[in-house]
């Protein structure tokens, strides 16, 4: 986790393209939570997205034995996501 950051939720979903809509969710509640503009929000949405898919696809080979991990962290000026496979 970067310095000066605090974990706000997480997400842990199987390897599966079926499950990126949960992704998606947790995308929506923290932009929601955190009042980020359409604009941004789109973008938060395709790079998250495609982070996981990428995880899925190329981390975890489709084996929905495993799993990709996502947090998110907030600081004062600023939030990430992190993927992990």
């Amino acid at each position: 986790m970067k310095v000066g950051y605090a974990i706000v939720d997480r997400l842990s979903i199987p390897s599966s393209f079926d499950e990126v809509h949960k992704v998606e969710q947790l995308i929506d509640r923290t932009c929601a939570s955190l009042g980020v503009n359409e604009e941004n929000y789109g973008n938060v949405l395709i790079a998250v997205t495609e982070a996981v898919n990428n995880a899925i696809q190329h981390g975890n080979k489709l084996s929905d034995s495993l799993t990709v991990e996502l947090s998110v962290s907030d600081s004062l000026e600023s939030f990430c996501f992190a993927v992990e496979d």
